[in-house]
């Protein structure tokens, strides 16, 4: 959500991200294909200025990259997570009432439009397309993400979903792109165990297939789906989504992870930031399990030469 700079910024702070995070656990990569779907110049005329240095410039960068702390074992009150938990358990009480779960559609988009300006376009908005044409807001924005998805469809796919990202993707796998088997989907900061968000994905399936009763993982989704959770996140208040989706036909559910986002910039935290979340251990494991699984002999044998080569590389410019 909110304006970011260029994709090939934006691209390179991600990639730049996902390497810190591999080094910090002793499994660097130099090289590893990453495609960044981008959106934000659908919603706003300008991207961000990196180079912008005056905090009143509406292109000025408020949390750029940054390499964060690496830390494991996050530290919470034990109310804060009794009041989380609270919370999580309000929001099954209220998906598991079929009246309150579609009949919520109003004071979603209160919501929406008060707290999140960008949902609020998504779900209920306009946009001209590339041809000229007026069309709905959530359609031309899916299509960033299902064309590339269906460019890669014959690649393992590790499909990852910050914040509204992963409101994006959980719609285009069941939705646009529900063809296209995603090896490991990772949602990460994600408000997607919110109830206003849940009521909008359940009337959308609803009104596709009125037999669905309750959101699951999609179907598509063949390995795994994790999520990332820090509990500092206003955002991911609901950081228990393994209660909330429903296994899909492979008995897959959602492995919650809570993690560590340390993204501090200018003396200011931001648990939320995706830089963060994609430097944390946790997430490197995973990117590093995804990287190795199903390998030949030959296959990891360079793999660990490579790694070998960099190592060398990066102490020999170090000293």
């Amino acid at each position: 959500m909110r304006n970011k700079p260029d994709k090939r910024v934006l691209s390179r702070w991600w990639k730049k991200s996902i390497h810190l995070g591999l080094e910090a656990i002793g499994r660097p990569r130099p090289f590893f294909r990453f495609v960044m779907v981008y959106w934000a110049n659908w919603l706003y005329p300008k991207p961000l200025n990196p180079n912008a240095t005056d905090p009143n410039d509406p292109l000025y960068v408020e949390f750029p990259f940054i390499k964060t702390d690496v830390r494991t074992g996050k530290k919470v009150s034990r109310f804060r997570h009794r009041m989380l938990r609270r919370f999580n358990q309000l929001s099954e009480w209220m998906f598991s009432k079929k009246e309150m779960s579609v009949n919520l559609s109003n004071i979603t988009d209160l919501i929406l439009q008060r707290f999140f300006n960008d949902l609020h376009i998504y779900y209920s908005g306009t946009l001209v397309d590339r041809r000229g044409q007026e069309r709905p807001a959530k359609e031309i924005i899916r299509e960033e993400l299902a064309g590339v998805l269906h460019r890669h469809r014959r690649k393992r796919i590790m499909l990852i979903g910050h914040s509204m990202g992963s409101i994006i993707a959980y719609d285009v796998l069941n939705l646009s792109a529900a063809h296209v088997p995603i090896d490991t989907l990772v949602t990460m900061g994600s408000p997607l165990g919110l109830p206003a968000i849940a009521g909008k994905f359940l009337a959308e399936l609803k009104a596709e297939n009125p037999q669905v009763e309750h959101l699951t993982t999609p179907e598509n989704v063949r390995r795994y789906w994790f999520n990332l959770s820090d509990l500092d996140d206003q955002v991911a208040l609901n950081f228990d989504l393994g209660d909330d989706y429903a296994a899909n036909s492979r008995g897959l559910y959602a492995v919650d992870y809570i993690v560590e986002n340390t993204y501090k910039y200018a003396e200011t935290s931001n648990p939320h930031k995706v830089y963060g979340y994609l430097q944390t251990p946790e997430f490197a494991m995973l990117v590093d399990e995804f990287l190795r699984s199903d390998q030949g002999p030959l296959a990891r044998w360079f793999d660990r030469l490579v790694i070998s080569l960099y190592r060398r590389w990066k102490k020999r410019n170090r000293d």
